[in-house]
């Protein structure tokens, strides 16, 4: 991709990602000032963390696991992160690919099973310190006595998913 999309490279972004084409072209503009040289196909993780708005986050580590196809990443493209972008636009349709994105947000080991302890670091993350140990393992439990009934000591996908969509 050049400094500008084409009208068709919008249109396929448009329809992978579910963004208004206003929003690609903006987005791309700035993806491209983020990019070290003209060469470069995507932009470094590294330096997505420089971003104040993303390096405050207190998710930031774990979205930019997320992002990554694998544990070797290093960059980002930009088809990549408008489809991650995609799944949290404000569409019924896209239900299930937001719940997915969570669910792997979620699961810090990949293994495709939610466990207690990755829940609970969430939820350590999000609350800081507005809850305390107790309050969030009393929250961990409750999820999984919701979730998975049976206390299994990790919730699938299906599970996760089936519990969103009843």
């Amino acid at each position: 991709m050049g400094q500008t999309l084409s009208v068709k490279q919008v249109d396929d972004i448009h329809a992978l990602s579910g963004m208004d084409k206003n929003s690609i072209n903006l987005c791309y503009s700035r993806f491209c000032e983020l990019k070290r040289s003209s060469d470069d196909d995507g932009i470094y993780l590294e330096d997505i963390q420089q971003i104040p708005v993303f390096r405050d986050h207190p998710l930031s580590s774990e979205i930019i696991r997320v992002l990554k196809k694998n544990e070797n990443d290093i960059s980002l493209d930009f088809m990549h992160l408008t489809k991650y972008l995609g799944t949290f636009q404000d569409s019924s349709s896209l239900k299930f690919d937001q719940l997915q994105s969570f669910f792997h947000l979620l699961n810090e080991d990949r293994d495709n099973s939610l466990k207690r302890n990755e829940l609970y670091h969430m939820l350590s993350v999000l609350s800081k310190d507005e809850l305390n140990d107790e309050q969030r393992g009393e929250i961990v439990e409750s999820f999984f006595s919701l979730v998975d009934p049976i206390f299994y000591d990790a919730i699938s996908f299906e599970e996760f998913l089936s519990t969103f969509l009843e």
